[in-house]
Formats: C-alpha cells, structure tokens, sequence
C-alpha cells in the first residue's frame, strides 16, 4: 500500500496490511523506541525517518544513562566530582 510519511511527506510503501512482508517487521527496534513512535505519531514512517529517528533517540538514551549514572555515583558517595548545591 503506497502512504505518504507524516514527518517528511515522502512516499513509501507499508504492507500493514501483511506485516510479515513489511521492511518494518524486521528493524531491530526497542520497545520504548517503539513506545515513542506510538506516542508520536499516528501512522507508518518510511524507512529515512525511522532510522534517523532511531539514531537520536538511541543517543539520547545514552546521554540519559549516562547521566542517571553519574547521579547514583554522587549520591552512592563514589563520584569524584566536586557537587555544589
């Protein structure tokens, strides 16, 4: 089925109708990836903006860990950083 992404107005082809045949089906994405997409969006994005889209927020939730990190470092008194408050 042809639709047309609602983030960058291409064109593409979904198979929603046979998922299993679907690019989709076989992209390797995280639940809350997943979860985010659903929040966001209403319809299928072509494969340009899933991968770009994934990409961030793939880094995203580094810079999140990361930082969740360093919080429970400080907080377990085994960080190094001087914190002012």
């Amino acid at each position: 089925m042809e639709k047309v992404c609602p983030r960058c107005r291409e064109s593409f082809v979904c198979r929603n109708d046979q998922i299993e045949e679907c690019w989709c089906f076989t992209e390797p994405l995280s639940s809350g990836f997943r979860s985010f997409l659903a929040d966001k969006f209403q319809d299928c994005l072509c494969v340009g903006c899933i991968a770009g889209l994934r990409r961030n927020f793939i880094i995203y939730e580094q810079q999140f860990n990361l930082e969740n990190e360093k919080k429970q470092a400080i907080w377990n008194g085994t960080s190094c950083e001087f914190v002012t408050f």
